[in-house]
């Protein structure tokens, strides 16, 4: 009877052993996560999370910055201009030195000779003469639909001279509460005045921007857009 009862009691605790769960940490975002667990055993562990310093406030001592007088430009260019951007924008006031470039890995305007068969590849050295220097725009941004403001060239480099890009443009944002600022190279013009090129750079946060190629052709004296190439995006 002795023994019977042993066999049972063996039995029976094999029986539950069988039954037992796998134990283990079964949370996907931990990063001991048991994927061979069926129930949690509460030794979960999560990757610490380092807080994120916060941005300093303004101690309201910020300076008042002043537009650089102005270089001697046509209407026509801020009429170019101004028929590629839309409602409320901030304009940087300088323009930005550039090239178009076109080499074995890389071409910015292979798609204005692909799309254009009547494009003036003399504009490609004219752009690249022209902007190896900037100029300073004015406030001669006319149109009844678009607001156009400029932004000194040293209040955006008081803006953003943190190293902390995010708090930069959240400063940024504090005073234009916008999306973002654009910045335009020089316009270069063919000989007869008939076709025109110039680049726009749009940046409005960390991962947020692009370059774009415009191109531009002049019918029955207006300019109109043609083509419009990104080069990049963030």
């Amino acid at each position: 009877m002795k023994k019977i009862l042993l066999v049972i009691l063996a039995l029976v605790m094999i029986a539950i052993s069988g039954c037992e769960k796998e134990r283990g940490c079964t949370d996907p975002n931990a990063i001991n996560f048991d994927s061979t667990a069926e129930e949690d055993n509460g030794t979960c562990e999560y990757p610490q999370v380092v807080a994120r310093p916060k941005c300093p406030s303004d101690t309201g001592n910020r300076p008042q910055f002043q537009l650089e007088l102005p270089d001697l430009i046509s209407q026509e260019t801020y009429d170019i201009y101004t028929l590629t951007i839309s409602g409320k924008t901030i304009v940087r006031q300088a323009t930005f030195n550039s090239e178009l470039i076109c080499n074995d890995f890389f071409c910015d305007y292979l798609d204005l000779i692909k799309n254009h068969e009547d494009f003036d590849t003399n504009l490609v050295n004219i752009y690249n003469e022209i902007n190896q220097s900037s100029v300073y725009l004015g406030e001669k941004f006319y149109s009844e639909t678009k607001e156009v403001f400029l932004i000194s060239t040293d209040e955006l480099s008081y803006i953003f001279d943190g190293q902390d890009l995010e708090c930069n443009w959240q400063e940024f944002y504090k005073h234009y509460e916008n999306s973002g600022f654009v910045s335009f190279s020089k316009i270069a013009f063919n000989r007869d005045k008939t076709q025109a090129i110039f680049k726009i750079i749009d940046s409005c946060g960390t991962l947020c921007g692009g370059e774009t190629v415009v191109f531009l052709k002049k019918i029955d004296g207006v300019w109109i857009v043609k083509d419009e190439i990104p080069t990049w995006v963030n």
